[in-house]
């Protein structure tokens, strides 16, 4: 009997660890019902920050809750991505994947549940990434 919990517990790790926000070409470093309070930003889907000033403005501009991240812009450049979602289907992030060129980077979104409402509420998606892998990246499709 014993031998029989302790497999299951194994399982059960091994489809938490593959069940978890793992993104092949960056992480989902926070996600908050909020959007943009400035209209300029608005204007873009998808903005890269690469340096602390840039972020600290971005991140203030999407009046988010949580306090600022702690970014090593050195290694890394944050991605900011907003879109919408009905209050009783929340949108999550499916995969994010950068082709073999380097040229295209794919950030897939999937919405879970069926009796969606029509309503819109504001989300918005921060990630971690290499820097050098945005070196060659000209089109982010969100």
């Amino acid at each position: 009997m014993l031998r029989k919990s302790r497999m299951v517990f194994l399982l059960l790790i091994l489809l938490l660890v593959a069940c978890s926000k793992q993104l092949e070409s960056g992480e989902l470093v926070h996600e908050e019902q909020t959007g943009p309070f400035s209209q300029s930003v608005g204007d873009k889907l998808v903005e890269i920050i690469f340096n602390l000033d840039d972020f600290e403005v971005m991140w203030n501009a999407f009046n988010f809750e949580a306090k600022p991240l702690d970014v090593d812009f050195e290694e890394f450049a944050i991605i900011f991505a907003h879109t919408s979602e009905s209050s009783t289907c929340p949108v999550e992030v499916d995969k994010m994947v950068l082709v073999d060129t380097g040229s295209e980077l794919t950030i897939d979104t999937v919405q879970k549940g069926s009796n969606c409402t029509s309503d819109a509420v504001l989300k918005t998606f921060v990630f971690k990434i290499e820097k050098d892998k945005l070196e060659k990246v000209e089109i982010i499709f969100f």
